[in-house]
């Protein structure tokens, strides 16, 4: 019995499917969701940079090597542009960052660490030092203890695959991968101490522009502002301004760390926070995971790691870079952007999603376009003009110049924005679709033979149902929808496929609490109700 537990707990780590708890014996879907994982991310074929698809799969291998290589080590400029000044750290902040790293700290990082992680190259996942801490605590400990006092760390420690995660079914280009990167366990204990502190003083240094990562902002904020900030965009009478989407390409794999240690001093951050930031960016060894297996082994002269627990707070701070050009262009009149009242927003961001407000002007669009070629090219997030694109109001007639000008195409709303509509018109079901499609994406992915109805219900309580909420935190959903959405988590809870299963309990009954009957469950209405409140 106890094999066949450790078997299921292996099988489920490996199956990637977190929602599951142990103990159902559900090792047939585990096996089943291995193999769909395994076949989705495999890389069999893909287009060269000449455009021709490669599909010998040891050139393949080769080609991933090389361009990851190539990425990772481009070469930067060497000089700086003037951003503007810089929010500074005040004395508060800098206590708390100048505070000793306590040995309480390292713990309460190690255990509150997320289990069921996939490992770096040591092999030894997060569960490992949780059981074995009475044994390997202590040198734990001593490791990041040495790394705060001499700011120096093994660069077998820094060591780190690439898993590559395709971003869209199909992927046919290493473009459109995803490069996530499996640190070393200590490593990543030393990266979210610092990022623990870094936390705390963000909304110090940040403008208020930036919703990403900073505590007390939130990312239906923007969706809601954005959505308000395009009101009206499609009017004959009064959409006179213009809205550009922009997009950066690869902007973690290519922002310049010169910049980062540049922006850091402009904030105010001590000498020695600089040196650790510098010595976890500098010292990593990189080997790509094709299709499970380690190719490669090189070091990297640009780019911050998308799974490194510091990375998102280092992007939002250079992200903060370019807030500060944009605000002093607007504050020296080099681009006028629309007024609501006597309040003017130029442009809003979450992370690398930036959207920029500003008025039919010739000249701002010019300068626009300027400084965003500039501060890509020195600071290496450069714009993918394929994806980024404008929206222009209705009223505006030299369309087609604003889009030569910034270099993109012309879009029309609504498009999707931080996973929720973009629309100038109010919220309605046809363009809440989305939502819809993927909930019964997810359901057709299943193996619903495989499953039992606990299992059903714990996939609507922990999947189905957070689609819904996302977009509930931000729109008050159609009635319409609603009552859809319910009818597609219920017809999978009775593995209802054709209309014509027999439904043991009414829906509003298994949707009351156990203490009166029900399975716990909330009817979609009443989710979104309360997320509007809050």
């Amino acid at each position: 019995m106890q094999a066949l537990k450790q078997e299921e707990c292996f099988l489920k780590q490996k199956s990637r499917q977190h929602w599951l708890t142990l103990g159902d014996s559900n090792t047939k879907f585990f096996y089943a969701a291995i193999a769909t994982r395994r076949a989705t991310n495999r890389i069999k074929k893909c287009k060269g940079i000449d455009g021709n698809l490669i599909e010998d799969l040891d050139e393949v291998k080769n080609y991933t090597e090389q361009f990851f290589y190539s990425l990772l080590n481009q070469e930067q400029q060497s000089n700086s542009i003037h951003v503007g000044p810089t929010r500074r750290l005040d004395s508060e902040a800098l206590s708390h960052l100048n505070a000793p790293i306590t040995d309480d700290e390292i713990m309460k990082v190690v255990f509150k660490s997320p289990k069921h992680k996939s490992p770096g190259p040591d092999g030894f996942p997060t569960e490992f030092y949780q059981i074995a801490w009475s044994i390997v605590g202590n040198d734990v400990i001593k490791a990041c203890r040495h790394f705060f006092s001499s700011g120096h760390i093994l660069k077998e420690m820094n060591c780190t695959f690439i898993s590559l995660v395709p971003k869209n079914d199909g992927a046919d280009s290493l473009e459109n991968y995803r490069p996530i990167s499996l640190c070393n366990f200590i490593y990543k204990v030393i990266s979210k101490l610092l990022a623990d502190r870094l936390q705390k003083v963000m909304n110090k240094v940040i403008s208020p522009n930036q919703a990403a990562f900073i505590k007390g902002r939130n990312i239906h904020h923007n969706v809601q502002l954005a959505n308000d900030l395009v009101k009206d965009l499609h009017s004959k009478t009064r959409g006179k301004k213009i809205c550009f989407k922009a997009d950066l390409r690869k902007a973690f794999d290519s922002v310049n760390r010169q910049f980062i240690y540049m922006m850091l001093h402009n904030m105010g951050f001590p000498q020695h926070w600089v040196q650790w930031i510098q010595c976890c960016l500098e010292t990593p060894k990189f080997s790509i995971l094709f299709n499970g297996s380690p190719i490669g082994f090189f070091g990297s002269k640009n780019g911050i790691r998308q799974g490194d627990p510091l990375s998102p707070y280092l992007f939002t701070i250079a992200m903060e870079g370019l807030s500060c050009m944009l605000e002093e262009a607007v504050s020296n009149g080099k681009i006028k952007v629309p007024y609501y009242g006597s309040v003017y927003i130029s442009h809003i961001t979450f992370a690398d999603d930036l959207i920029i407000f500003l008025r039919d002007d010739p000249v701002s669009v010019s300068n626009l376009a300027d400084i965003l070629n500039e501060f890509g090219i020195v600071y290496g997030l450069m714009l993918n003009h394929a994806k980024s694109k404008v929206y222009v109001g209705a009223c505006i007639e030299n369309k087609d110049h604003i889009a030569q000008t910034l270099g993109v195409a012309e879009g029309n709303l609504p498009v999707p924005y931080l996973g929720l509509p973009l629309i100038s018109t109010g919220i309605n079901k046809v363009s809440c679709q989305p939502i819809l499609q993927k909930i019964k994406n997810r359901i057709s992915s299943w193996k619903n033979r495989l499953l039992s109805k606990a299992g059903r219900l714990e996939l609507i309580r922990s999947v189905l149902i957070s689609y819904s909420i996302y977009w509930s935190h931000a729109f008050l959903l159609p009635a319409g929808l609603l009552n859809d959405i319910d009818k597609l988590l219920m017809n999978f809870f009775w593995n209802d496929t054709d209309g014509k299963a027999m439904h043991m309990v009414n829906w509003d009954n298994i949707c009351k609490p156990k203490d009166e009957g029900g399975l716990n469950l909330r009817h979609i209405r009443d989710w979104n109700k309360a997320c509007m409140v809050k």
